[in-house]
């Protein structure tokens, strides 16, 4: 009976492990069995709904995205692993992304990254770049869009400032691969304090509905050809 509540087969196995376990080891193996629970539902995914795509890469703010109800004149795949940090992604690319060619991949990934270390601008910037990398080797010739990354709601003057070196970075990790940068330090989701609008977040950094509605309207005046695939 401990055998499968330690397994999860029967209830209870999180407060099992957690009389023995570290949290930080429970935190990486709970991680890496979403991970891989997600990729084993990307790979169910047919032809018919993977061809042509656009695909959108990263952490939770993307799992939670309603993309189909943000962009329903568009074919779109959720490709967002929560708690997933960019590293983990590259890690794991050829899993994530589709056999068949998207139409285009957006990234937003390194929120993870930057909770864990905020001001710690070059570890995040490092952990995208090999991301980058990663997409761009599986996907070489596919217009790729990345984003910049959201404050909380409770940014301070130096959460702002170590975001704009992080967007700064993310927008030369871009220029050097040919993707497409898009800042959404400007947008309507920030307040005139430079943090993000607090009536827009759930819980200090994940968006709400009309959040992502916001966040839609950015990505709808985003570069060429991004703009036009995502307003169908």
């Amino acid at each position: 009976m401990l055998a499968l509540a330690w397994h999860d087969v029967l209830p209870g196995g999180w407060r099992l492990r957690g009389l023995v376990e570290p949290h930080s080891r429970r935190e990486v193996r709970e991680r890496a069995l979403h991970l891989a629970q997600r990729a084993s539902a990307f790979r169910r995914e047919g032809p018919d709904c993977t061809q042509r795509a656009v695909v959108f890469l990263g952490s939770s703010t993307i799992e939670r995205c309603p993309l189909a109800e943000l962009f329903p004149r568009c074919r779109t795949l959720n490709r967002g692993v929560a708690w997933a940090r960019a590293a983990e992604l590259a890690q794991h690319v050829d899993a994530l992304l589709p056999t068949d060619e998207p139409a285009a991949i957006v990234i937003y990934a390194g929120g993870p990254d930057r909770v864990a270390a905020p001001l710690a601008v070059d570890a995040v910037l490092s952990s995208v770049e090999r991301l980058a990398d990663a997409v761009r080797a599986r996907a070489p010739r596919t217009p790729v869009l990345l984003l910049g990354l959201l404050p909380s709601t409770s940014a301070g003057e130096r959460e702002i400032e170590a975001l704009a070196r992080i967007d700064a970075g993310l927008a030369r990790i871009a220029a050097e691969r040919g993707f497409a940068h898009l800042r959404l330090g400007t947008s309507s989701l920030i307040s005139e304090t430079g943090a993000l609008v607090e009536t827009l977040s759930t819980d200090g950094l994940h968006l709400t509905r009309a959040g992502y509605e916001l966040f839609a309207e950015t990505l709808r005046a985003a570069p060429e050809p991004f703009a036009t695939l995502l307003s169908g």
